[in-house]
Parts: structure tokens; C-alpha cells; sequence
């Protein structure tokens, strides 16, 4: 009974700071302050705090399937969401004590920590899709819900993995990528000569 209102307190939450945001397009006092991506924020942090404490998934209408990711894609589940909780406050307090803009300025020296946060969002979903929510199946079922499940969070994984560590080779040392990527594409060209897909790589 807790927990499912705490399920009801979070998505109030965040409904409330999709309406004050929604709101501040039209009143200037909702503008100003950040009130909207106050509440998203603290309802994404509650929901992380809930499935890190409970080790259990949280955000869902009923209890029926939570055990079903318990463990460790629920802590997974439960980091991802208090991270971005966490930043969303953290956005809303700078704005409203106006250091954003200085923040926003030094993040611009670190252009690709977007493509390092989202391969690690993508790596915490792949988990989270790997996991077999269906109890036993037969073959059949196994072969036609199982198989790309798995199929699709390896890509995923492999995916995320790539985009995250071409992020941060790039922030980190953005002489050796650029040259990686120059000789990379070269290369992909040589492959594609004459072929009709290399005027598209070239786009």
C-alpha cells in the first residue's frame, strides 16, 4: 500500500511539473522559476530512491510485475532514474540562482559528454531488456518474444558501449579521435568506390 503510494506521489509529481511547465509559456512568475523541473525532477528522484531501497521496479500501476526485474535490473532501473532526478534538480537550482549560463558555457568546452551519458543510459536499458519478464514459455514462445529480445539488447549494449566510449576518447583526447575518425571514414570510402551508398556517406 506504501509503495503504491508512492507510485501515485511520483507520477503526481511528475504531471504537475509537465502542467507548470506547460503553464510558464503563458505566466511570467512560472517563467522565472524553475518549479516544473523542480517537480519532474524530484519525481524521478523519488522513483530512483524507491527502486534502489526496495530493490524492486518502480513508476509501475501495480506490484504484479515488479519481482519480476527485482535485483539488479532494478537497482539499474533505480540509478538511472536518480541520476537524471538529480540533474533535473540541479538544472532547476542554477537556473534559479542564474549560474546556468556559466555552467552552460564550461559544458561547452566538453561538447560530447551527451554522447558519453546517453551510451550509459543505453547500457543501463539493455539490461533492463535482457531480462526475461515472462516466467517459463514454450519453445515457440521463446523463439518468437526471447530471441529478439536478447537479439535487440546486445545491440543495445554494443551500441551504447560505442557511443559512450567514443564520447569520452573524444573529451578526453579529441586530437587522436579526430584523426581515428578521418582515417575510419577514409577507409569506408576506399570500401564504398563506386558503389551507390557512397554519395550518401559522403553526405
Amino acid at each position: 500500500m506504501i509503495l503504491r503510494l508512492l507510485t501515485f506521489i511520483e507520477y503526481l509529481s511528475i504531471l504537475a511539473g509537465a502542467i507548470c511547465l506547460l503553464a510558464g509559456t503563458h505566466f511570467d512568475v512560472l517563467r522565472d522559476l524553475p518549479l516544473g523541473i523542480y517537480l519532474i525532477g524530484a519525481g524521478l528522484a523519488l522513483a530512483g530512491a524507491e527502486a534502489l531501497y526496495t530493490r524492486e521496479m518502480s513508476l509501475l500501476a501495480t506490484g504484479e510485475t515488479a519481482p519480476r526485474h527485482s535485483g539488479f535490473p532494478a537497482i539499474v532501473w533505480g540509478l538511472m532514474l536518480f541520476c537524471v532526478g538529480g540533474a533535473l534538480i540541479a538544472h532547476a537550482w542554477l537556473m534559479q540562482v542564474h549560474l546556468w549560463p556559466r555552467v552552460a558555457g564550461t559544458l561547452q568546452n566538453y561538447p560530447d559528454w551527451p554522447y558519453l551519458a546517453a551510451g550509459i543510459l543505453m547500457v543501463g536499458f539493455s539490461i533492463i531488456v535482457f531480462v526475461d519478464s515472462g516466467g517459463r514459455r514454450h519453445w515457440v514462445q521463446t523463439l518468437l518474444l526471447r530471441v529478439p529480445r536478447v537479439v535487440f539488447a546486445a545491440a543495445l549494449a554494443l551500441g551504447g558501449i560505442a557511443v559512450a566510449a567514443g564520447g569520452a576518447w573524444h573529451m578526453f583526447d579529441a586530437q587522436s579521435f579526430t584523426a581515428a575518425r578521418n582515417m575510419a571514414r577514409m577507409k569506408i570510402e576506399k570500401s564504398l568506390e563506386g558503389h551507390p551508398a557512397q554519395a550518401w556517406f559522403r553526405k
